[in-house]
């Protein structure tokens, strides 16, 4: 309470107390507070092992103390971009709670968000065959199918039976987009057309031809930006004096690289590292990008951006992506 984290750990580490869950939570706790007041990624490391070691004791949780532990250390991983090393943790959870769906569901979108569809499709036919309505797997499912095997037709009819009467928690706009996005890849042009009428009319897309699925209510639609008219003359400006130091940066840090993890490479090889990400700097990443982070830190709209990421992005040459523009994707 009074902020002496570390040796709060200490003193409840300590060889007696190993057997205590209640000790251990407050290493965890203490650790995890120690990390976020100094950016410090080691110590974050630290706090999601002894979480980890926490719920290793699960037996001797409560079902909503469970819980709350199960929610911080998910948080933390996913912090700190490692996001393949939550799947133990929601395991626990399916196997604590076998009967509630929604486990399965948040292990699904976890493999998506590591680009590991191939996982994602496992956990979806279990789940599917145990509830064939859970609108959400077919949502997921239906995407899979889409952007992993592009089994177009299926993909159609599996979004369609997630989205039927517009009611349900698979209601959101990322899969109208996809489903919509489907059906002209089909030729199904009226169809899709009608699916952009409906999340537009529910406020899911500005209309049925704006479909951007993030939106600022300032900008408006043009072709061409000049620096004038925006208010990030400063950070242009900033960047275009350093893209020097920051290419060094980025090609200095190459070793810490992950594969993209949108699912948007067809094939080649595409990785990038994340410096901001969800309004947040990553603890550890902008000591090897100083000049970088220092003129994103500069302008509080790009360090604090909820909707998006700061990140260095390297793609080897012959590498196909999808890009999207106006809500169907392009190969390039």
């Amino acid at each position: 309470m009074e902020g002496a984290w570390l040796a709060a750990a200490e003193r409840a580490g300590a060889t007696p107390l190993r057997a205590s869950a209640r000790a251990r939570r407050i290493v965890a706790r203490a650790l995890d507070a120690a990390a976020e007041h100094k950016r410090d990624n080691a110590l974050l490391g630290r706090a999601i092992t002894a979480y980890l070691e926490l719920l290793k004791m699960n037996e001797r949780l409560s079902d909503k103390k469970l819980l709350e532990i199960t929610e911080r250390t998910i948080n933390r991983i996913q912090f700190r971009g490692t996001y393949l090393n939550a799947e133990p943790v929601y395991r626990l959870l399916i196997r604590r709670f076998p009967d509630d769906p929604l486990h399965r569901t948040n292990l699904t979108i976890l493999f998506l968000m590591a680009n590991r569809a191939d996982l994602a499709e496992n956990v979806l036919k279990e789940t599917l065959q145990r509830w064939p309505d859970d609108r959400l797997s077919l949502a997921q499912y239906g995407f899979v199918l889409k952007t992993r095997h592009n089994r177009l037709e299926e993909a159609a009819d599996f979004l369609q039976r997630a989205l039927e009467g517009d009611s349900g928690p698979a209601t959101e706009p990322r899969y109208y987009y996809h489903l919509g996005d489907t059906l002209l890849l089909l030729g199904r042009f009226k169809e899709a057309h009608e699916v952009h009428k409906r999340a537009a009319a529910h406020g899911h897309f500005l209309s049925p031809a704006q479909r951007s699925l993030y939106n600022v209510p300032r900008l408006k639609g043009q072709p061409w930006w000049n620096i004038e008219d925006t208010p990030y003359v400063k950070l242009t400006r900033a960047l275009e004096k350093s893209w020097r130091a920051i290419l060094r940066e980025g090609e200095a840090a190459r070793a810490l690289y992950e594969q993209e993890k949108e699912g948007l490479k067809e094939r080649g090889e595409w990785s990038q590292l994340d410096l901001f990400a969800r309004g947040q700097e990553i603890p550890g990443r902008c000591d090897r990008a100083p000049v970088t982070c220092a003129t994103v830190r500069a302008e509080a709209a790009a360090a604090g951006c909820r909707r998006g990421q700061v990140k260095f992005s390297a793609m080897r040459a012959g590498t196909h992506a999808m890009e999207r523009r106006q809500g169907v994707h392009f190969r390039r």
